[in-house]
């Protein structure tokens, strides 16, 4: 019984142990950089809307997409009648002259909010976007948009 006992007290102060340590070098980030970032260098490029994911689309172009996601969330028309929600977007950026400029969707439907978050290319045509547009009447979506080059 003392043996077992023993045993499990043993066990329980190595976990914790283990436990502390981790968490210790997580806190300190005690790791040194990745090789392949030391290659690189870092430039804020600024923009009117936050942007947060993209896809490349020749080695050149990115298509990125953001939104401002208060409005996702909160529907602020509640408190103010003629509040306008604002939309996400599309943005073209050219990877050489770090120049940015929103993209237009045709044929979008009007009734729809449109929140982009999440992008995928297929065929290099096609961007599949995942569409957050809780407060309009289709709520989540996936938007399939074509790439007219």
């Amino acid at each position: 019984m003392k043996c077992s006992l023993l045993m499990i007290v043993s066990s329980l102060l190595i976990i914790l142990i283990s436990y502390i340590c981790y968490n210790i070098k997580n806190l300190l980030y005690i790791y040194p950089p990745p090789e392949n970032l030391k290659k690189f260098s870092c430039q804020k490029i600024t923009y009117t809307s936050p942007l947060e994911d993209f896809v490349k689309i020749d080695d050149n172009t990115l298509i990125a997409s953001g939104a401002t996601y208060k409005d996702l969330y909160f529907d602020f028309s509640i408190y103010n009648p003629g509040y306008q929600l604002k939309q996400g977007t599309l943005v073209l950026f050219d990877i050489k002259t770090k120049q940015l400029k929103n993209l237009e969707i045709k044929n979008f439907p009007k009734n729809l909010n449109f929140f982009p978050h999440g992008m995928k290319l297929y065929k290099n045509i096609y961007i599949y976007i995942i569409n957050h547009g809780l407060n309009s009447i289709d709520g989540e979506r996936i938007e399939i948009i074509e790439i007219n080059k």
